[in-house]
C-alpha cells in the first residue's frame, strides 16, 4: 500500500517526514533484524527517522541537489528545505550533498559535497560507499544506473503531458524516460495524491514503493 504522511501536518514536519522516507529506505536495505522502537519520539510518523538516526545511516546517503543551480525557483527551495531538514538530524555530519560548484557551501562550511558536473550526465561520479541516491526531480539527467545503490525518485508533476506545444511523440518519449527511472527506483515519492494518481493513470508503478508527501 502507498505510504502517506498524517493530515494537518505543519511544513517543518512534512520536511522531516520526507527525510524519513530517505532514511527508511536505508534501513530496509541494511538491517538484518528489527530495531527496537524508541521509547519516546513525540509523533508516530517520526519513528523511522528516530530509528535510522540511531543507526548512523547518513554516511550512506547522497542527496541530489543539482537543481540548486537555478536560484529563485521552486526546486531550489525544495532541495534547500529537504537538505536542511536532513542535516538537522545528521549530528555526525556524514550526509553528502550533490551540488553545483556555486552552491557548495549552502548547507554550511565543512558539509560533505560532491560537485555536480555536466559530464556526469554520461558518466556518474564514483558512488562507492553510498547506499542511497535520492533524486529530487523526476526530469533529472543525473540518475545512477547501477543496481548496487538504492534510488529514491521524487516526482513533482507530469506537466509535460498537458503542454499543448509538445508533440505526442515528445510526450511519449518523456513518459518512456520517466518509466525507466521508476522501474529502476526502490522508492517513488509523489508530492501529492493528485501527482500519484497522474502517475498511475499514465505509467506502471507498484503501490508498495510509492509514498505521498501531501
Amino acid at each position: 500500500a502507498e505510504h502517506e504522511q498524517p493530515a494537518s501536518c505543519p511544513a517543518w514536519a512534512r520536511s522531516l517526514w520526507f527525510a524519513g522516507v530517505v532514511l527508511r529506505t536505508a534501513c530496509n536495505g541494511s538491517r538484518k533484524k528489527e530495531v527496537p522502537r524508541p521509547r519516546q519520539i513525540g509523533s508516530p510518523f517520526l519513528y523511522n527517522i528516530a530509528t535510522c538516526c540511531k543507526r548512523n545511516f547518513f554516511n550512506k546517503i547522497i542527496l541530489d541537489c543539482e537543481r540548486m543551480k537555478y536560484p529563485f525557483t521552486g526546486l531550489y527551495s525544495f532541495c534547500h528545505h529537504l537538505g536542511t531538514a536532513l542535516k538537522k538530524l545528521d549530528d555526525k555530519k556524514e550526509l553528502t550533498f550533490y551540488l553545483p560548484e556555486k552552491e557548495k557551501d549552502i548547507f554550511g562550511l565543512g558539509s560533505n559535497v560532491v560537485i555536480q558536473h555536466s559530464l556526469h550526465k554520461f558518466l556518474m561520479p564514483s558512488l562507492r560507499g553510498y547506499e542511497i541516491w535520492h533524486s529530487t526531480f523526476q526530469g533529472t539527467s543525473y540518475f545512477p544506473s547501477s543496481r548496487k545503490i538504492k534510488k529514491i525518485l521524487t516526482v513533482h508533476d507530469l506537466n509535460f503531458l498537458y503542454d499543448e506545444n509538445k508533440s505526442p511523440q515528445k510526450k511519449s518519449k518523456e513518459l518512456k524516460k520517466l518509466q525507466n527511472k521508476i522501474n529502476n527506483s526502490d522508492a517513488v515519492v509523489a508530492i501529492s495524491k493528485f501527482v500519484l494518481n497522474d502517475l498511475k493513470n499514465h505509467l506502471r508503478i507498484e503501490d508498495a514503493k510509492t509514498h505521498v508527501i501531501y
